[in-house]
């Protein structure tokens, strides 16, 4: 199942502009002069395809572009329309039509992957940084089949794209998977396998974490089971000494409440003799009858006066007892408002007292009857989990067990055979790096100048050989922009553009661009290749807009 690209467009509604490239199976060799577009022809095809470009002219200068590519998957046809909508969604946004009939939209890189993975069979699922399970994106997909004029010589599989170190150990997977170490399947009981661990991971968490609660339940109980009841004790009789003083306020309240009641009474009873002695002292006349003629002799002034002083005395200290017995009773009345104050205060201390005592017994049975149902609850909920990490278990060692049956493949001894004979071929030293991270990157690539240059493109290549013998995916194009350098010699120039092409005469198709060199063309003279020349100097859209939109205006609007 081969990816080829038959046609590429560009519309720029900005500059009225329009680029038309069809395309042929095999090598396609795009050949211009300097500033003639060449970089930047291969760079829009990446970018429609979902690649995170670097140096991309046309995204800024020209950012209303409209891509279209048009491309087969095996007999399934497809095309591909990329553009920026000027509203809402849409910075990434793609629009594929499949067979003529089925359409799919979307409007992110992140929805675009999907479907791209799906329509190139890979099944390659990884862990990104933060853990989650992830499918490869675009810039994963293509970067070891892109080798960029300006990024790509410096570090292998590093600075072609942006935004792809979110995904762990991104070289080692995306070389593993597209040289079939590890085919798709491998990759799906890995994510079983991933998706195993985490369940075991999370089994475990749960049966520590109940475990953990059934323990600390379990403490709680005995500590209500072995209180300690002497200091219980100490602390009712606390209570109780509280109460005892209320008990001894109330009696205190009442000894002085019966004597300013006795004092009351006294004075009552002084108030009443005054009142009868003043009764008598009015009642008394200030004349007497003479006994025998019955005649009024009235007593001479003297008398009367003492009489009248008399009255007086009793008047008067009949209102001091008076004023006196008011204070009493008022003495009386606050002292009956203590009474009732602490008799309130003895109540409630002995409600306290009482509910108290029940409170702390029903706490205890309360607590106790709680904490063993739930430790029984959880004593069933973990023999449960139990169980499932049991089974859980098992499933991961079926699993781990299948996975070592496919990781079987190991190509590193093919990989280094085809690096020795690629090094031969283009005259350049071969030797083993001291450090890698992957059996495909073990040979060292630390030259310099057109050495280097051939040491990378000796790297990609075999890589691309490996994969297009072994990939359960899609084979994908190779894309090798402007390898030759300024200081490139003839016979670099001829070694270098005959080992590319005689790599990739073969294979299903590819896209090789070179400037218009005489010596070039001379050293390719006897492969086959489609020749697509951009003769324009900085003139890569050089087509009429409208004639070209009128082709594809029924899928672009």
């Amino acid at each position: 199942m081969d990816f080829i690209i038959n046609k590429f467009v560009i519309l720029s509604p900005e500059e009225m502009k329009a680029l038309t490239c069809e395309f042929k199976e095999k090598i396609n060799l795009i050949v211009g002069k300097k500033d003639t577009g060449k970089t930047t022809l291969s760079r829009s095809i990446m970018y429609t395809l979902g690649c995170d470009v670097k140096n991309f002219d046309f995204k800024k200068k020209l950012s209303n572009n409209i891509y279209i590519l048009d491309f087969k998957i095996g007999s399934d046809s497809f095309i591909l329309i990329r553009k920026k909508l000027k509203s809402g969604k849409g910075k990434n946004f793609f629009r594929v039509i499949k067979n003529k009939k089925e359409e799919n939209y979307f409007y992110d890189t992140k929805d675009f992957k999907e479907y791209l993975n799906e329509i190139l069979n890979i099944k390659c699922l990884v862990l990104d940084k933060y853990k989650n399970i992830t499918k490869l994106y675009p810039n994963h997909i293509f970067l070891p089949f892109y080798i960029d004029q300006d990024s790509s010589w410096q570090d292998y599989l590093k600075s072609t794209f942006e935004g792809i170190n979110f995904i762990e150990k991104y070289k080692k997977v995306i070389l593993e998977y597209f040289t079939g170490i590890h085919s798709n399947e491998f990759y799906e009981l890995d994510v079983k396998r991933k998706k195993l661990k985490n369940e075991r991971l999370q089994l475990e968490a749960l049966i520590t974490s109940k475990e953990k609660i059934r323990r600390k339940n379990e403490e709680k109980v005995k500590i209500i089971e072995s209180i300690d009841w002497e200091e219980f004790k100490e602390q009712y009789l606390h209570y109780l000494a509280l109460h005892q003083s209320i008990i001894d306020v109330e009696h205190e309240l009442k000894k002085e409440l019966n004597e300013k009641i006795f004092k009351k009474n006294s004075l009552l009873g002084m108030k009443k003799k005054i009142e009868s002695s003043i009764v008598n002292i009015l009642g008394s006349k200030h004349s007497e009858e003479c006994p025998n003629c019955n005649q009024k002799i009235h007593l001479d002034m003297d008398e009367n006066y003492k009489l009248y002083l008399t009255e007086q005395n009793l008047i008067k200290e009949k209102e001091v007892i008076a004023l006196e017995i008011r204070k009493v009773e008022e003495e009386i009345s606050k002292e009956m408002a203590k009474m009732k104050e602490i008799r309130f205060k003895d109540v409630s201390m002995k409600e306290k007292l009482n509910s108290d005592s029940q409170k702390i017994q029903l706490k205890e049975r309360a607590e106790s009857f709680a904490f063993t149902n739930i430790n029984l609850e959880l004593s069933n909920e973990i023999l449960e989990l139990e169980k499932d990490l049991e089974k859980t278990e098992e499933e991961l060692e079926i699993v781990m067990e299948n996975l070592k049956k496919l990781d079987k493949n190991n190509v590193s001894e093919e990989y280094i055979s085809l690096m020795q004979n690629s090094f031969d071929k283009l005259g350049i030293m071969f030797e083993f790096n001291t450090r890698y991270d992957s059996n495909l990157e073990s040979a060292k690539i630390s030259l310099s100048g057109t050495s280097k240059a051939q040491a990378f493109i000796a790297q990609y290549l075999t890589i691309y050989e490996i994969f297009v013998k072994r990939a359960s995916s899609a084979i994908l194009p190779m894309f090798i922009d402007t390898y030759l350098k300024e200081d490139s010699n003839e016979n670099e120039i001829e070694k270098t553009s005959k080992f590319i092409f005689d790599s990739l005469k073969d294979k299903h198709q590819s896209f090789v661009y070179i400037s218009d060199n005489s010596q070039t063309l001379e050293a390719i003279k006897d492969f086959n290749y489609n020749l697509i020349n951009l003769e324009e100097e900085r003139e890569l859209l050089n087509e009429d807009y409208d004639e070209v939109y009128s082709k594809y205006s029924h899928i672009i609007r």
